[in-house]
């Protein structure tokens, strides 16, 4: 027997007429799927299955869009819900839960210093914006990846870029993860290689130090790195492994890991320092 969707179909016509986009998130909108296959309004969720409003019943592979890793009427946490739900909630002032909260993400996650919660992903994207374009005092976006944040910065460059200023596409341009060439081709964004002719490989100009990269850059080669260091007028004088997974830059760095390590005046640094260290 064949599924029905009467009811929400019957659900949707209403929609149609009282809410602009049919929902209030484009990643649970109708339109996103294929119509007249795919359900459109849920009912309840038990565990890992939700029911439609026609019963209907369906495994949630979307986990509600992410946060429902434990199921539906998860018990531990709907005590939890149900017991706060006696005290009060949304408060005109902090509550304690937001420290113990804080502490647990903390102890979770071992490099974080401090917790700030947002409620989509969205603003918290835009907000570490904010902070880089504080911090830095430059304006434009080199950003990788692709959808995801749906707010002005980020929209312009997309299909559903209506309402926002056209002024706002000169601040951000995107390039490939491990891919060395978009990167470059940010210079049309103004976002160029340093020339500044300081020593940046060898040493010497940088508080005297020598530079280990360490990490793997399965997509530079050799004369890529070479180029990109001798363009900053420094110079690529030694490597280990063929395959780039560590840049060793001082005389008579060594042919082995273990010997340049015993250099004194070696800092270890990272890919991305590696790179930070070339672009602006």
């Amino acid at each position: 027997m064949p599924r029905s969707l009467k009811k929400s179909f019957d659900y949707l016509a209403k929609a149609e007429k009282l809410i602009p986009s049919l929902t209030q998130t484009f990643s649970k909108a109708p339109y996103t799927f294929v119509k007249g296959v795919y359900p459109v309004y849920a009912d309840r969720g038990k565990g890992s299955h939700i029911f439609d409003v026609d019963g209907n019943e369906y495994i949630d592979y979307l986990c509600g869009l992410g946060p429902v890793i434990l199921g539906y009427c998860y018990p531990a946490v709907d005590n939890a819900v149900r017991k706060q739900l006696e005290k009060g909630m949304t408060f005109s002032l902090p509550h304690p839960l937001e420290i113990e909260v804080a502490e647990a993400l903390k102890r979770t996650v071992p490099c974080a210093e401090m917790a700030k919660y947002s409620k989509t992903g969205s603003d918290v994207v835009t907000a570490a914006i904010r902070g880089a374009r504080a911090i830095t005092k430059r304006d434009k976006i080199a950003y990788c990846g692709s959808g995801g944040v749906w707010h002005d910065w980020y929209t312009i460059i997309t299909t559903r870029n209506q309402g926002v200023p056209e002024s706002v596409r000169k601040e951000i341009a995107t390039f490939e993860y491990n891919n060395i060439e978009t990167l470059q081709k940010l210079s049309a964004l103004g976002l160029k290689l340093k020339n500044d002719k300081r020593d940046l490989v060898t040493g010497g100009n940088l508080g005297g130090q020598t530079f280990l990269f360490t990490g793997t850059l399965p997509t530079l080669k050799r004369s890529d790195a070479e180029a990109m260091v001798e363009s900053n007028g420094g110079k690529l004088l030694s490597s280990v492994s063929a395959n780039l997974n560590y840049l060793i830059a001082g005389e008579e760095a060594g042919s082995k890991l273990e010997k340049a390590k015993k250099i004194t005046s070696i800092k270890i640094i990272t890919e991305a320092e590696f790179l930070s260290l070339i672009h602006h």
